[in-house]
């Protein structure tokens, strides 16, 4: 609506709008000098790979203009041209090495260069009183920042990944104003001038991947409006005393550290606060973490924290929210960790020399602790009732303790890799996602029935693995993964299969070089056509599909990924095309031979298969798989009423005929039930078609017609009226 009423200011001369952002509108514009004092805006957002030229005199006559953009544009000429009354300027890939001295900028208030040429500033550069944001981001040629003293009001000052910056101009401890400094990978930069403390409005200061910044300056702790230090992937060893006095700080990241790091980090947190007693050694025990009340967030990974390194008072943290640790040597946690009543995330990620954990607070929603390879055991979890989603793969203990049943609110178990794991204790009904691949141990699974809203059994490289109990009633589950698990018998194989009987739609990837004998249609390669045969008073129940594919060319060691198989149907006596994807997620890519088999509910794909029909099929897979056989089975059976499905699978549908008034390829697109967008030739049918509806006659949306049903349900998908907007009144589609 904005832009129709932008563009009704001028029909005919788009120069004599206020605001110009369709890409030919403003070529035309600045190519023919059109503009005029009514233009205040001007968007036009290019490529890096387009070169585009104006002259700056187009832009002579634009007097209004207080907001631009040309992102990637080469402006040619005197830059006393552009407005002076430039509020707004956003210049990525701006081509020069410095701005010119007569480009007005003294009113801009918001200033983007990223991605610019600049090298350095000008001696005489203005003064900019009124600039608050300065973003010179990937600015790669850029070595040092402006004198700031011409920028007194300056409030965001981003740096990110400036690579060649080697200096930060003094004067950057007169922006009295500025709580937003970041210096995120500016990795020639070295050392922080010591007038960086005189920020005391500073909030923000993110210094992460300053790979060749080993200190911070001492009185850093006068920043005293500090709330987030970011300073991973850095080379500093030690933070100042000074730190202790940030009593606001929230937010702190140490850690990643490049460089040869210190035997241990005691000393970030030794003495802070205590100016008396400066650290001199890296093995001097901290003193306290009660300076830090306020902290809600803190983050030591790769800190070569050891035992003992944590401070014993890590309990007093009391508003602690996120505690990540992951990557450390010690073997054991504070006590009083359970004191954290607001911890909502605590990260112990490959800390293989954690031996136990503590009792932990029942306010945890989070907990990884894979790869603690040390730890033998777990504590009893039953006190998480917060507890979300639990990450213990690539661990040594050979069971789960059976509290973990009564964590009433997890939604996500992670167990890969756990290759001493042999059984699992009942688990908790609430479980959407459970990954066991390469839980080698494990040969038999229970205790899974009640899992009621579990999509996906994730079991692949489970290679002992000899049967699943009561897999048929797991009527949630969607898809069985079991690929890598090359040791799988063939009565193994037959059981899982049986679970396609059960009622909804089903797909099981596992190795396998045939295509099962019971199958009613088989073909080399990818692609094969059939018969449906005459179905009288029965009907057909279900389609399933059956493909033998593997990789032909593998690059790692490691696992790839591609997206899941397709299933295309085209119904050439109904000239009727259709595509199904199975609720999966990505199949790894092997090269030894794995068979995808697919079961499709009635469902899903209502009347698009008749009695008689010529149907020709086949599956597409990424390039680098190959479907080596593929087959197909119509179960057929008598009628039974379909019920209405909420199964997440996509299954495409394109109508095409010589007198349908789609476009010229007898497409539409249109959203489905899952809010998925659909192009012109992925529409989706409706899940409640009946019997009745083997011959629809019209399509329209103003609803079912007496006698006439069918194909208008697709259309109670579209907002009303759809048809009329699109086509005008009268508008219907006729199938013939």
């Amino acid at each position: 609506m904005g832009t129709q009423i932008v563009r009704e200011e001028s029909i005919e001369i788009p120069g004599k709008r206020s605001r110009l952002w369709f890409r030919q509108d403003t070529f035309d514009v600045l190519t023919k000098c059109m503009g005029t004092k009514a233009v205040e805006g001007i968007a036009l957002d290019l490529s890096k790979l387009e070169t585009v030229n104006f002259d700056t005199e187009a832009f002579a006559e634009m007097s209004k203009l207080r907001l631009l953009q040309v992102n990637y544009v080469h402006l040619l000429g005197d830059y006393k041209h552009l407005s002076k009354e430039l509020r707004w300027l956003c210049w990525h890939g701006f081509p020069l090495k410095s701005i010119p001295t007569n480009f007005h900028m003294e009113n801009l208030v918001f200033l983007d260069m990223q991605h610019s040429n600049i090298r350095e500033f000008s001696k005489e550069s203005k003064l900019l009183k009124k600039l608050k944001v300065l973003n010179l981001s990937h600015s790669l040629l850029l070595q040092r920042t402006p004198n700031f003293i011409r920028l007194p009001n300056l409030e965001k000052l981003i740096l990110k990944d400036c690579n060649n910056l080697v200096e930060v101009h003094q004067s950057i401890g007169n922006l009295h104003k500025l709580v937003l400094l970041n210096l995120q990978d500016c990795r020639s930069l070295k050392n922080l001038p010591v007038t960086i403390c005189n920020l005391t409005s500073l909030e923000n200061l993110t210094l992460s991947g300053c790979s060749k910044l080993d200190k911070l300056p001492e009185e850093l702790g006068n920043m005293g409006s500090l709330k987030e230090l970011l300073a991973d992937r850095t080379a500093i060893k030690q933070v100042p005393f000074s730190m202790g006095h940030c009593r606001d700080l929230k937010s702190l990241s140490l850690g990643w550290f490049k460089g040869s790091p210190p035997k241990s980090w005691h000393s970030f947190f030794s003495s802070w606060g205590s100016p008396s007693k400066v650290p001199d050694s890296f093995n001097i025990l901290p003193a306290s973490f009660s300076l830090l009340r306020s902290l809600k967030s803190l983050i030591l990974k790769g800190c070569n924290l050891s035992e003992g390194a944590i401070p014993s008072d890590l309990g007093t943290m009391s508003s602690l929210e996120v505690l990540n640790l992951g990557y450390n040597n010690f073997c054991s946690l504070p006590a009083n960790i359970s004191c954290l009543s607001h911890l909502r995330s605590l990260q112990l990620r490959e800390c293989r020399m954690l031996q136990s954990l503590p009792e932990l607070p029942s306010s945890l929603e989070i907990l990884y602790a894979n790869g603690c390879t040390s730890l033998q055991s777990l504590p009893d979890l039953g006190s998480l009732s917060s507890l979300v989603e639990l990450d213990l793969g690539s661990n040594e203990f050979f069971s789960l303790p059976s509290s973990i049943s009564g964590l009433s609110e997890l939604v996500y178990l992670t167990l890969n890799n756990c290759t001493r794991l042999q059984s699992l204790p009942e688990l908790p009904s609430s479980l959407r996602k459970l990954n066991l691949e390469g839980c080698t141990s494990i040969d038999r699974l229970s205790n899974l029935s009640n899992l009621e809203d579990l999509p996906t059994l994730m079991l692949r490289d489970c290679d002992k693995i000899v049967e699943i109990q009561d897999l048929e009633k797991m009527e949630s589950v969607r898809a069985i993964h079991l690929e890598g698990c090359n040791n799988l018998s063939n009565a193994f194989k037959e059981s899982v299969l049986q679970a396609l009987s059960k009622g909804g739609e089903l797909n099981i990837f596992l190795p396998a070089s045939a295509i099962p004998e019971w199958f009613s249609h088989k073909s080399p390669g990818s692609s094969m056509s059939f018969k449906v045969p005459p179905l009288s008073d029965d009907k057909i129940q279900k389609l399933l599909v059956c493909a033998v594919y593997a990789a032909e060319e593998v690059y790692r060691e490691d696992y790839e990924f591609a997206d899941a198989p397709f299933l295309n149907v085209n119904n050439k006596t109904r000239s009727i095309k259709w595509r199904y994807c199975p609720t999966s997620v990505r199949i790894p890519i092997l090269p030894q031979d794995h068979m995808w088999v697919g079961c499709i509910p009635a469902t899903e794909f209502g009347n698009l298969l008749g009695g008689g029909d010529e149907v020709e099929v086949s599956i597409e897979m990424e390039k680098q798989i190959k479907v080596k056989k593929c087959g197909i089975h119509l179960a057929i059976g008598p009628y039974e009423e379909c019920s209405e499905s909420d199964d997440q699978v996509m299954i495409q549908y394109n109508y095409s005929s010589e007198d349908d008034v789609f476009d010229t390829d007898g497409n539409v697109s249109m959203v489905d039930h899952r809010g998925v967008k659909r192009s012109h030739d992925e529409i989706g049918p409706s899940s409640s078609w009946s019997d009745e509806e083997q011959d629809p006659k019209w399509l329209t949306d103003e609803g079912e017609r007496e006698g006439e049903g069918g194909y208008s349900s697709y259309f109670k998908l579209f907002p009303k009226g759809f048809l009329k907007k699109l086509y005008g009144e009268g508008s219907s589609i006729k199938k013939i």
